[in-house]
């Protein structure tokens, strides 16, 4: 995938075809509960849309993501924002590059079922370093709301609902909506929990909005 967001001509179309819009910005920063002296990150912070929105209400806000094609975005859509940092690298390689922050709130949206589930794993005990006491996480994502292992037997019913979910725009996205929840690492509920728990998170909330698609909410108890 790392290479595959090299390509500018992939990233332009994504940016058209899965643009953030008013009504799912305000879903899924509305968790967050953003206060000014929050500092924020987001990782996969693609070309900037949230990240904006977070910047106007908290103190800093921090954007990571592999591609350089939408860092350049961002930095051309929050140019003279002095509040906000753009970090390019993996999710897996960012504690180093991020060492000396701290944050408050942290968050996001489509990025990282990018991960294998033993990734997703090491990624939350890296991060949870950067995290204080309290703090809150957001994670939106491709997310089954069944076991993972019952994948290939649910899949005529996931196709079934993505194509009401998904409604005129369905035929742009099928072949990136197949290739996501059968080559990538889409995983389920439990297998985040777990993960967000071996780093210090409780789960405070989560919501299907499909049985492929959630959000789910983390508190930082340790």
């Amino acid at each position: 995938m790392s290479e595959l967001w090299k390509n500018g001509d992939y990233v332009k179309r994504y940016n058209n075809v899965y643009g953030i819009s008013g009504e799912q910005m305000d879903r899924y920063l509305a968790p967050l509960n953003l206060a000014p002296d929050d500092r924020a990150v987001e990782f996969g912070c693609g070309n900037g849309d949230a990240l904006a929105r977070v910047a106007d209400i908290a103190a800093a806000a921090v954007g990571v993501d592999i591609s350089k094609e939408q860092l350049e975005n961002a930095r051309l859509k929050l140019e003279g924002r002095k509040n906000i940092l753009l970090v390019e690298s993996s999710f897996l390689d960012c504690r180093g590059k991020l060492g000396g922050h701290s944050f408050t709130k942290g968050l996001s949206r489509k990025a990282l079922h990018h991960l294998t589930d033993p990734e997703k794993k090491i990624f939350v005990e890296k991060t949870a370093q950067l995290f204080k006491k309290d703090s809150i996480f957001v994670l939106e994502d491709g997310i089954f709301n069944f076991d993972r292992a019952e994948l290939n037997e649910k899949v005529p019913e996931i196709v079934a609902e993505a194509k009401i979910y998904y409604g005129a725009a369905w035929p742009q996205v099928e072949k990136d909506f197949m290739i996501t929840i059968l080559e990538e690492f889409v995983t389920d509920y439990k297998t985040w929990e777990a993960a967000f728990n071996h780093g210090g998170f409780m789960m405070t909330s989560r919501k299907a909005y499909s049985m492929f698609y959630g959000m789910m909410v983390f508190k930082k108890i340790g």
